[in-house]
């Protein structure tokens, strides 16, 4: 909903360098999907994916922050699909690391109410996903 110009861009170039990385596509979801990319390895669908940039290093937070929707579809998609992985993928000021979404994931997370209060929207706030950053790997650094 609030995906401008900027946002679409950091998106945009994290999405070319994971591709890059890894030899894969990222293909844009539909919305109704609520899960940024599909992971192809030509026509086959390998996996699914929601990207975040953040302005923050690595260690500035325990947690990264998750839509509760979003994570429902991460776990619908991955047992929807069992040969297909789901992740999260966010690129800090410090490096970029994923996360892998499995049935494991379910336990390792906690929910919580929260989200954004600087827009003055109140679907904003709603309930929230917190993965532990710990759990994350990196797989990238990139220059700033």
């Amino acid at each position: 909903m609030y995906e401008d110009e900027a946002t679409l861009s950091l998106e945009s170039d994290f999405r070319r360098d994971i591709e890059n990385w890894t030899g894969v596509d990222l293909k844009k979801l539909p919305i109704s999907y609520r899960v940024d990319f599909a992971i192809l390895d030509g026509i086959r669908v390998r996996g699914f994916c929601e990207l975040k940039c953040r302005t923050v290093e690595s260690k500035t937070y325990d947690s990264l922050i998750l839509s509760l929707g979003k994570w429902d579809a991460l776990i619908n998609l991955q047992r929807s699909t069992p040969d297909v992985r789901s992740r999260v993928c966010v690129r800090y000021l410090d490096g970029d690391y994923w996360y892998p979404v499995t049935e494991d994931s379910i336990g390792e997370v906690s929910v919580r109410w929260g989200g954004r209060n600087d827009r003055g929207d109140w679907q904003d706030m709603e309930p929230v996903v917190h993965i532990p950053t710990r759990l994350f790997f990196e797989f990238g650094r990139h220059g700033r």
